[in-house]
């Protein structure tokens, strides 16, 4: 996922560059800057995608309530507070839980 991402904002500055041939002239950015970076992206993706398997070879190992908090929390405004309003448990509960998925993964 993470890597596509990466590939479709490559197309897409090297799109922008070609068909604003005239205009990015102007940019002080060489191809071979791009190139390199690119390259450095591509090393980024590889260990960002092993990671990605990493992490959800961890998640496969709690129990259902635990992968709904954590859910939770890597959502946007996933804040203690919000998830135990969501869940209906105090937030002392949540944050307990939370140093038990820690511990239990580590």
């Amino acid at each position: 996922m993470i890597a596509r991402a990466f590939q479709t904002a490559f197309n897409q500055v090297r799109y922008f560059r070609q068909k604003n041939a005239r205009e990015s002239q102007r940019l002080q950015f060489s191809d071979e800057l791009i190139g390199s970076l690119s390259g450095k992206a591509e090393d980024f993706r590889e260990h960002t995608d092993d990671d990605l398997a990493a992490l959800e070879r961890c998640l496969q190992k709690l129990p259902e309530k635990q992968k709904r908090i954590v859910a939770l929390r890597v959502e946007p405004g996933g804040t203690n507070r919000a998830i135990s309003k969501r869940i209906g448990k105090s937030g002392a509960v949540v944050s307990q839980t939370m140093n038990k998925i820690h511990e239990s993964l580590m």
